[in-house]
C-alpha cells in the first residue's frame, strides 16, 4: 500500500516537474523574441540612420561640386558680358564697325516676323471686305446682297434694311455637333447642349462629350426646343435660362431671330456680325439677364426675366428682388405660362432693338 502512494506522489512531481519545464522554456522562448525585436529596431534605426548620412554626404559634395563651378564660370559669364557692352557701344558710338552677331540676330528677328504680319494682314477685316481687291465690275448688287447680312447705314425706311439680309434666313451660322457639342456650363442642375436639347448633368452623353444623351430614358425626360416655362406669345421670356435657350433655337422661332438681327444695334458687339456666330452662341448671349431685365439694380422686373424675344421683360410687380426674399417673389413665380396676347401698350422693346418709322 505504501508503494503504491509512493508511486502516486512520484508522478504528482513528475506533472509538476513537467509544467514548470515548459513555463521555463515559454519564458526564455518570450524573452528570446523580445530580443530579436529590439535587435531588428536597432538594426532598422541604425540603417535609417546611415542612410542619413550618406544623403548628407552626398548633398555636401554636390554643394561643394556646384561653388566649384561657379567660382569658374562666374568670372567669364562676366568677362563675357563686358565685352559684349563693350562691342555694343561701339558700334552705337562708330555705326561703320561691323558686327556680325547683331546683325544677324535682327536678320532673324525680321526673317520670323515678316510672315506672321503678312498673314495677320491677310485676315484682317475691312469694311471693304476680307483684304481681297475685286474690280468695279465685280460689284454688282445682286452680289453684295448675298454677303451682307445687316445694312450698317441707319435709315427711316425698315424694307431698305430688310432687303440685305439673307432671304429666309437668320444669318446665323450652323452649330457643328458631329462629335461633340457645347453647352450651358453654368447651370446647377440642368444644362442645354448646342442641339437644343435640356437634360441633367447625369444625362450627358459619354460618347459625344458636352451633348444630351437623346437615348438616356430616365427622368426627368429630354427634350429638345423646349418651351415649357417660357411665353410663345411676345416678349417671349422664360423662367429658366437654359429653357429660354432652347425654346430659342427651335426652327419656327427663326423668324425671332431674323427680326431682332434686322433692328439691332449695328455697334453691338454680337448682334453686329451675326455670320460669325452660331444659333446655340446666340441664343445663349440673348438669353441673358441685362440692363433691360430689372428695373432697379438688382430687382427684376418680373421672374421671367430670360427673354429671346425683341422685347423686355413685363413689369408684372413694383419689386421683385434678385435673392428671392421678398413678399411678391412667390405671386411673379405664379404667374404662369400666357396663352393670351399682351396688350401691345405693355410691351417694351429690348435697348438694342432700333424701330424704324415709315416716312411720311
Amino acid at each position: 500500500m505504501l508503494r503504491g502512494v509512493n508511486r502516486a506522489e512520484d508522478e504528482t512531481d513528475d506533472e509538476v516537474l513537467a509544467e514548470l519545464t515548459r513555463e521555463g522554456e515559454n519564458r526564455l522562448a518570450s524573452e528570446q523574441r523580445a530580443r530579436q525585436e529590439r535587435h531588428a529596431r536597432d538594426s532598422r534605426w541604425r540603417t535609417f540612420m546611415v542612410a542619413i548620412m550618406f544623403l548628407s554626404q552626398v548633398f555636401v559634395e554636390l554643394g561643394r561640386r556646384g561653388l566649384q563651378c561657379l567660382q569658374r564660370n562666374v568670372p567669364r559669364y562676366i568677362a563675357f558680358i563686358d565685352r559684349w557692352l563693350v562691342q555694343s557701344i561701339r558700334v552705337s558710338v562708330y555705326p561703320r564697325k561691323k558686327m556680325g552677331t547683331l546683325r544677324v540676330l535682327l536678320a532673324l528677328g525680321l526673317a520670323f516676323a515678316l510672315p506672321y504680319i503678312v498673314l495677320t494682314i491677310g485676315r484682317m477685316r475691312f469694311p471693304a471686305g476680307r483684304g481681297a481687291k475685286v474690280s468695279a465690275g465685280e460689284l454688282d448688287e445682286e452680289k453684295i446682297r448675298s454677303r451682307i447680312i445687316v445694312d450698317r447705314v441707319d435709315t427711316t425706311v425698315p424694307g431698305r434694311r430688310q432687303m440685305f439680309l439673307r432671304e429666309g434666313d437668320d444669318g446665323l451660322k450652323l452649330d457643328q455637333t458631329q462629335l461633340r457639342c457645347e453647352n450651358t456650363v453654368q447651370g446647377v442642375k440642368i444644362l442645354t447642349d448646342s442641339m437644343g436639347y435640356v437634360c441633367t448633368r447625369s444625362q450627358l452623353d459619354k460618347v459625344k462629350p458636352g451633348c444630351c444623351n437623346e437615348t438616356d430614358a430616365s427622368l426627368p425626360r429630354i427634350k429638345q426646343y423646349t418651351c415649357d416655362q417660357c411665353d410663345t406669345n411676345p416678349p417671349h421670356c422664360c423662367d429658366v435660362f437654359e429653357h429660354c435657350v432652347s425654346c430659342c433655337m427651335h426652327p419656327l422661332n427663326s423668324g425671332i431671330r431674323r427680326d431682332f438681327l434686322t433692328h439691332a444695334d449695328p455697334d453691338h458687339p454680337v448682334y453686329s456680325d451675326p455670320a460669325e456666330i452660331t444659333v446655340f452662341q446666340y441664343c445663349q448671349y440673348r438669353c441673358r439677364t441685362s440692363s433691360a431685365s430689372v428695373q432697379h439694380q438688382n430687382s427684376y422686373r418680373s421672374h421671367r426675366s430670360f427673354c429671346y424675344g425683341i422685347h423686355r421683360p413685363l413689369k408684372v410687380l413694383p419689386t421683385v428682388n434678385s435673392d428671392g426674399l421678398h413678399d411678391e417673389w412667390s405671386g411673379a413665380s405664379r404667374e404662369g405660362a400666357r396663352d393670351h396676347l399682351v396688350p401691345a401698350t405693355q410691351l417694351e422693346l429690348d435697348p438694342y432693338y432700333r424701330a424704324y418709322e415709315l416716312p411720311d
